[in-house]
């Protein structure tokens, strides 16, 4: 018997079709509005492989809670963190990201803009048939608000995955980089955060052999989508643009 979700929590048509479709180089995602073009997968790219040791795993922003300083209030707002409640196997999981490029009109002029438009860890190698939202720790799906998403809520413009049990540590390890690389620019190529070829950072703390990895998202509430098995496993978690609030002339599914 095949996978059904709760209702409440699984994608719809446009978000279950853009999921299925953005990991797909070459695929056409759809026009873009009026001009002349489509949306495209042009690559996707294995940014890294983080290692999750207590199984469970975060997202939010790579800050610690304790770097917000008055100074940096409105830049780096404090609290964003979030641990999905469903649990994964200890272990080591590769980490994707998806490029695509689209027209862009700029003061007149017709340029590609090259966009991340989804990064996905993948727990198990099968197809996926469908997707629903993570729920947070502690939380059930009757405690989320009607037409709200659950979710963590983000204003840095920079997300994360990583080991939940370890987070503290990962994250004073990344705020420590930036600012040693802030500081002597010039050695920056000695920090201890990893630079990835997607542009994102990879951050280790070998001495309990866990990690975190940046990505590129959205301000607003991030909604980490669970990738479904046909037997109900779990096979990957993504965190994707909010396609819903796209305009329903751009055809998300992939298209000849």
């Amino acid at each position: 018997m095949a996978w059904t979700g709760d209702p409440r929590l699984t994608a719809g048509p446009r978000m279950a079709a853009y999921l299925h479709s953005v990991f797909v180089p070459g695929t056409r995602l759809g026009p873009v509005y009026d001009l002349s073009g489509d949306v495209t997968v042009v690559e996707l790219i294995h940014a890294a492989t983080i290692r999750i040791p207590s199984g469970r795993l975060g997202v939010g922003t790579p800050w610690p809670d304790d770097s917000f300083a008055p100074s940096h209030a409105e830049e780096w707002p404090d609290g964003e963190w979030w641990e999905l409640a469903e649990r994964i196997p200890p272990g080591a999981y590769r980490v994707e990201t998806a490029w695509t490029s689209a027209p862009f009109e700029y003061q007149g002029r017709i340029t590609d803009m090259r966009d991340c438009s989804g990064t996905r860890l993948i727990v198990r190698d099968e197809p996926v048939v469908g997707w629903e939202m993570a729920l947070g720790v502690g939380e059930r799906v009757e405690d989320v608000p009607q037409g709200l998403e659950p979710g963590v809520y983000l204003e840095t413009g920079l997300g994360c995955f990583a080991d939940a049990a370890h987070r503290g540590t990962l994250a004073r390890l990344f705020l420590k980089a930036r600012e040693e690389s802030a500081d002597r620019p010039e050695e920056s190529e000695q920090r201890a955060v990893e630079a990835l070829p997607d542009g994102n950072e990879l951050v280790r703390d070998d001495t309990v052999g866990a990690d975190l990895v940046t990505m590129a998202v959205d301000d607003g509430t991030l909604v980490s989508w669970l990738g479904r098995t046909a037997g109900g496993e779990l096979a990957a978690v993504v965190v994707a643009p909010d396609v819903t609030m796209l305009s329903d002339r751009v055809r998300i599914g992939p298209r000849d």
